[in-house]
Formats: C-alpha cells, structure tokens, sequence
C-alpha cells in the first residue's frame, strides 16, 4: 500500500500503523458477510466492520480548520 510507505517516509509512523491495520482486510474475516449479512450485524460488529470509515470521520474532523 502506497500509504504506508509515504506516512512511514514522511516519519508518521503511527498514522502508517494505523492504515495498516484498518486497511489489510481483517475486518473481513472478523465480521460475518455477503448475502445481506451486514443488516443482521450487531453494535460491536457494524463498529468493528465499519472501522475504517469511523476512523477516517474522526481524522477528518480532527484536521478540519476551526470555523
């Protein structure tokens, strides 16, 4: 993944950490999925399966310039 080389280069390890772990697929093996499964899912699993778009959110508005 061409993120994690540039954040790494860059010396933002921990942001590379980061994108490694919510996008290498692990959420999928972890969640149940395919044939609608995901509208069967439970608290903890719509948060685990839906962790990247949760963190990215969080990144987003912690980077936005105050109004």
């Amino acid at each position: 993944m061409p993120a994690i080389g540039f954040l790494a280069a860059r010396g933002r390890r921990g942001a590379a950490l980061m994108v490694a772990v919510l996008f290498t697929g692990w959420t999928v093996s972890v969640v149940p999925g395919g044939g609608g499964a995901e509208r069967d899912w439970n608290l903890v699993e719509a948060l685990i399966g839906n962790a990247y778009l949760i963190c990215l959110l969080i990144a987003g508005l912690i980077r936005l310039p105050p109004i």
